[in-house]
């Protein structure tokens, strides 16, 4: 199954006092830094969507189509320009991605081929981590032209499976955002634990 992978840089960043959240040290490195490193192990293209990045490792970067309507953008901005059916879309704050989980999540899209793919867990479900397919792309825009924001309609209206997350992938630590400096902290101290 062709997959590639959209790193969501769109954010304002405001509870970061402005800074870029992608760019941030944890762990004596660049979140995205700590993402490409999974990434470039399951992922033959890597592009970013959004701003306040440059070009990185020679991603392709993409501009949102649609500025300051959240998140959706950014989805229907990586899977328009995708060069693949199927984009796995995550926020670019997720410093702790989880290899096992992502190639899991692509073995399941191989039998399952849904529209959506979404991780469900004890704190509910993850749309910022989740695998989409292109035919979204025109539902998505039409979302966006009734002024309809909410990722949940993306998935709501769409062929979902939930992908379930048991705590072998070590969900609290996977899907930890950095959002507020005191998250930076809370980050460093979960870069050591497994």
């Amino acid at each position: 199954m062709k997959v590639c992978a959209a790193i969501l840089t769109g954010g304002k960043n405001s509870r970061m006092n402005g800074k870029t959240k992608s760019l941030l040290d944890i762990c004596n490195r660049s979140i995205i830094d700590m993402q490409i490193e999974i990434l470039d192990d399951i992922f033959d293209k890597t592009i970013i969507c959004g701003k306040g990045i440059k070009n990185k490792a020679n991603y392709t970067v993409i501009e949102d189509e649609y500025q300051d309507i959240g998140p959706i953008s950014g989805i229907y901005n990586a899977i328009k320009n995708s060069d693949t059916d199927y984009t796995f879309v995550f926020s670019s704050d997720l410093p702790f991605l989880n290899k096992n989980m992502i190639a899991d999540m692509i073995k399941l899209l191989d039998i399952t081929k849904p529209e959506v793919l979404i991780p469900s867990h004890s704190n509910g479900l993850e749309p910022l981590h989740a695998i989409y397919h292109k035919s979204l792309a025109p539902k998505i825009e039409k979302q966006i032209s009734e002024k309809n924001y909410k990722i949940r309609e993306c998935f709501l209206n769409a062929d979902t499976h939930k992908f379930i997350v048991n705590k072998n992938y070590n969900p609290e630590k996977s899907f930890f955002n950095v959002n507020t400096p005191q998250d930076i902290e809370k980050a460093i101290l979960l870069c050591k634990t497994n």
